[in-house]
């Protein structure tokens, strides 16, 4: 039978490799949200700019229909123009602002990994030293 000591210390060991493993992984999965994240930022600039293109095509229609010029139109077109650019600034500004939150909660989980690694591997060096003065 082994000694209750190197298995205190196997068993501190194999605790302590898998609080820095989840941390890793945990920090591995936030970093596929932020990634993520990104993706549905690209994806909501694609769709205004689809939108943004299709309101400009039925102004260009409207004017070809009723011969109006482009200047009669010009405070419209100006303003969706607009519309769009802040529109793709805040979808822009919210991807950033949750990527860094994501990557911060990642950092912090494995953060937390190597400390509850280190506290377990304090707690049993502790229980040694009590175990070692009852054995001497």
């Amino acid at each position: 039978m082994a000694d209750p000591v190197t298995m205190m210390m196997v068993a501190a060991g194999a605790s302590a490799t898998s609080s820095i493993a989840a941390g890793n992984q945990q920090k591995k999965a936030y970093e596929s949200e932020a990634r993520t994240a990104k993706i549905q930022a690209t994806q909501e600039e694609a769709v205004r700019s689809r939108q943004l293109n299709e309101a400009l095509a039925s102004q260009n229609a409207i004017m070809g229909a009723t011969g109006r010029t482009p200047e009669s139109f010009a405070s419209v077109i100006g303003r969706q123009i607009t519309d769009y650019n802040k529109d793709i600034e805040m979808v822009r500004l919210g991807a950033e602002s949750t990527q860094a939150q994501y990557i911060s909660a990642g950092k912090t989980a494995q953060t937390m990994g190597y400390i509850n690694a280190a506290s377990g591997a304090a707690s049993t060096g502790m229980q040694y030293s009590l175990l070692k003065g009852k054995i001497t």
